[in-house]
């Protein structure tokens, strides 16, 4: 019995996937628009920066993916920086803090989903604005961040869309209307489906009878004649 027990409290256990934070990629992202990263010879330096608030309960971070086109250029080195940084309420931007850095992922060739992994652990407090704060390391080499037209207002568990703002010549912070596309997701936690429990419930169950099988043979030769 004690076996169909402990089978029924692992089946009540909730089947734990990794949850969207917050995000509005879809299937014709790779199909989408884009704005340059870094240098463009008419509108200067160009980053670009979107705001999230995370509602009422605090979730791990995962990763973040960003679909980005890689526009090669001879000799270029140029990579991209995503950071999380704090939230400049008074002004309408991000500050100079930086939350949270991520790994560069390996360039890829065309429009490709990159996926960028936080150097370290982090927690997004509930009721808290971020900042994903998109930058590149060199002049040569442009990025283009892709948005659809019109914009997917993002969606998620956790969080929801606040603004976007492009940092000109590293300086003066504009409002815009553009929403790239991106997704942050949550820690994803190893945890069996439910097809796992069903198949490890038959097993118990199984045991169980070949045990009660057992025991009553036993109790039959046992048994005085």
């Amino acid at each position: 019995m004690r076996y169909v027990l402990l089978g029924i409290l692992i089946l009540s256990l909730p089947s734990v996937k990794g949850d969207i934070i917050l995000g509005n990629i879809s299937e014709s992202t790779t199909n989408a628009s884009g704005l340059q990263i870094g240098i463009n010879g008419t509108s200067g330096s160009r980053n670009w920066a979107m705001s999230f608030i995370v509602g009422n309960t605090s979730v791990d971070l995962g990763s973040i993916d960003l679909p980005l086109n890689l526009e090669t250029d001879p000799g270029a080195s140029g990579i991209p920086i995503l950071q999380i940084r704090g939230d400049d309420a008074a002004n309408g931007h991000p500050d100079d803090n930086v939350l949270v850095a991520f790994n560069i992922p390996a360039e890829q060739t065309g429009i490709q989903l990159y996926s960028f992994s936080p150097t370290s652990s982090y927690t997004l407090a509930a009721n808290t604005t971020y900042w994903l704060f998109l930058s590149e390391d060199d002049n040569l080499q442009r990025f283009t961040w892709r948005y659809e037209s019109p914009g997917i207002t993002p969606s998620g568990d956790f969080a929801t869309y606040g603004a976007t703002r492009e940092l000109r010549d590293g300086s003066a912070w504009l409002a815009k209307t553009t929403i790239f596309n991106f997704q942050i997701n949550d820690v994803t936690a190893a945890v069996p489906e439910p097809a796992t429990y069903a198949s490890f419930l038959v097993t118990l169950a199984g045991i169980f009878w070949v045990r009660r099988k057992i025991r009553r043979i036993q109790s039959s030769v046992s048994a005085p004649s």
